[in-house]
């Protein structure tokens, strides 16, 4: 028993000892330092950049930390001696929460009990990105939010960093109002009209960017409708009568939808309008007999309303006739028109106006006076004869007032179409043909008309050149509205070959001769020497004598029928008579000859003149001689 209780005691003295260290090695242990401003945003936020700086204070141990980032990855560190700092610098701190973990350990490594802190960096710097979002109960996809009923607005917003608080809307200009929650609802009475702003506060404070939603519309109120007739309602009329409805909406207006306004159960308007184009509407209709009226009118809220009026009304008014021609018809021939005016009642009053105008501006206005009565109508019958264009203008009135007006429109084309300018190539010659002309200068007609141009017996194709060289036809074939027809044709030549221009002379005559080869080719002009002989008009040739010897130079311009020239230059000699001795050198030298080069020519004279003096020294030698020795035998 005395072992047991000593054994107690010495436990216990150990366990004392061991406290008694530990409370001495606790009391030598330096603690390490943390440095962060305070969160200046809501619910231990920081709105903005921060920084963290350990510094470690103790000699014997260590202090470590490890920083946990948002997207799991780690950050650790370790300061050993005394006075040692580090900083998490701002750019460190971002957006999300950050877990720092500060503690010590001793020299075996082992954690010193009591030097662990653990501290959460939150961090939202941003407002709420996105801009709230409504919802609305009533919406049918426009941008406008119109009903005849309340209706709820919900509002969402939204943040990734340090969620919503709450969200602050306010009404038109009413002051804000806070709702908390990232999903809020308002509801929105009968009578409004306005929009809704609305921003929304994150976990950290901030503020996000104001909102602001569709134009909403809430109203119950019907359009209202009046009607009016010119002279009032619940009177008779005999002439038509102009009805005018007045549509308006008051107070908080949606806008006026459709207005549909139906006369004995025929829809005569019906007008749609795009949202908020009009809050008040004027239609007049006009009816001309006995009539009810009713008046349709929704707004884009859907309110809807309807109103009926009788219109009291004669409307048995005199009938008008024409007979004998089609409205706005062409004729060729004479027209015998017959008015007509029937009513059941008695007409008092009837009359027509003829209205003729000419192509030359002519005009000539005439009363209808030839009417006759044949029971319950007048008639009268009108003789068109002249080409032109007829108005035809009639009007009747009954004991009741009610009028009736009646027209007619009639061309009279007694004249077939005028075809100009085709004329102009009968005989012609050209080098080529191409249609390019404006049909309207070549064919001319009251009326409208149809036209074919034929070439060669095919159709002409218009801005083709034709140069197939020798006659050729062009028809052109007009026929107008009426059915009068013209024609015209004619025959032309196509040439594009230059003149063919033949010089001869004749050697005996001296005679120079030019001669065209074809009838329609012509001389333009002849020069001899450079001078401009004297011809004719249209000659086809030329002829000229040389009355001296020497040079000649002759150039020749043709042309013919079709434009087409041509030119031709020749230079030859006029050799004078010949002596007894040049006949004997070259007694059949010809007069005319071509000259080739000038030295050449100089040359041959030189020796001809040479041949003809020797031979005249030799004949003079010899005549010598022989009297010579007439005169020895002597």
């Amino acid at each position: 028993m005395g072992r047991k209780i000593g054994k107690i005691l010495i436990v216990l003295g150990m366990i004392f000892l061991l406290n008694v260290l530990g409370s001495r090695a606790e009391e030598k242990v330096q603690m390490y330092q943390i440095y962060c401003e305070e969160p200046n945003g809501e619910k231990g936020y920081y709105t903005k950049s921060v920084k963290v700086e350990i510094e470690h204070l103790d000699q014997e141990c260590i202090t470590k930390f490890q920083l946990s980032f948002p997207d799991g990855k780690e950050l650790t560190g370790e300061l050993e001696k005394a006075k040692e700092k580090i900083v998490l610098e701002e750019n460190l701190f971002e957006k999300g929460n950050y877990h720092l973990i500060v503690w010590m350990e001793n020299k075996e490594g082992k954690m010193v009990e009591g030097t662990e802190q653990k501290r959460e960096i939150k961090i939202d710097k941003e407002a709420p990105e996105d801009p709230i979002s409504f919802q609305y109960s009533k919406h049918n996809g426009e941008e406008q939010i119109i009903s005849n009923e309340e209706i709820t607005v919900e509002m969402t917003a939204s943040d990734d960093t340090s969620g919503i608080q709450g969200i602050y809307y306010q009404i038109n200009e009413e002051e804000y109002q806070f709702l908390e929650g990232n999903c809020v609802s308002v509801v929105i009475p009968v009578g409004f009209e306005g929009n809704l702003s609305a921003y929304a506060i994150d976990g950290a404070g901030n503020k996000g960017e104001v909102t602001k939603s569709s134009k909403i519309i809430c109203e119950d109120e019907i359009p209202e409708i009046l009607i009016r007739a010119s002279e009032g309602l619940g009177k008779w009329y005999s002439k038509p009568c102009l009805i005018q409805i007045d549509i308006s909406e008051h107070g908080v207006a949606s806008g006026i939808k459709q207005v549909i306004c139906s006369v004995n159960n025929k829809v005569v308007q019906n007008r749609e309008y795009e949202r908020g184009e009009k809050e008040t509407e004027n239609v007049t209709i006009s009816v001309d007999k006995l009539s009810e009226i009713v008046v349709e009118v929704s707004d884009w809220a859907g309110n809807y309303t309807k109103k009926r009026e009788k219109i009291l009304f004669d409307n048995e008014n005199p009938q008008l006739i024409l007979e004998g021609a089609e409205d706005y018809c062409i004729a060729a021939n004479d027209k015998t028109l017959t008015c007509k005016a029937i009513d059941n009642q008695r007409i008092v009053s009837v009359g027509g106006t003829i209205i003729w105008n000419d192509a030359n501006g002519n005009r000539i206005e005439k009363r209808i006076e030839s009417w006759e009565k044949d029971g319950a109508q007048y008639f009268a019958k009108e003789n068109l004869t002249e080409s032109g264009k007829y108005k035809v203008y009639l009007e009747a009135v009954d004991q009741a007032g009610n009028r009736s007006e009646k027209e007619m429109q009639i061309i009279m084309d007694k004249e077939n179409p005028l075809i100009h300018k085709i004329e102009e190539l009968e005989g012609k010659y050209v080098p080529f043909f191409e249609w390019k002309y404006d049909i309207s200068e070549i064919v001319e007609d009251f009326t409208t008309y149809t036209y074919r141009i034929n070439m060669d017996g095919r159709i002409c194709e218009q801005n083709k050149k034709y140069t197939q060289e020798g006659k050729h036809s062009l028809e052109l074939i007009a026929e107008d509205l009426a059915g009068n027809t013209s024609s015209m044709e004619v025959g032309f030549f196509i040439d594009h070959t230059p003149p063919e221009i033949q010089i001869d002379c004749s050697k005996e005559e001296k005679k120079l001769d030019i001669v065209l080869g074809e009838e329609h080719d012509f001389l333009d002009a002849v020069f001899i020497n450079e001078k401009k002989q004297q011809i004719g008009e249209n000659e086809r040739k030329f002829s000229h004598i040389f009355e001296k010897s020497g040079s000649y130079e002759v150039l020749v311009f043709a042309r013919d029928l079709a434009g087409n020239q041509s030119e031709k230059k020749v230079a030859f000699e006029i050799e004078g008579e010949k002596s007894f001795f040049q006949n004997l050198i070259q007694p059949k030298k010809e007069i005319l000859k071509e000259r080739k080069t000038e030295k050449r020519q100089k040359s041959y004279e030189a020796l001809m003149w040479i041949l003809v003096i020797t031979g005249i020294a030799v004949i003079g030698i010899r005549y010598k001689k022989t009297s010579q020795n007439r005169e020895d035998a002597g």
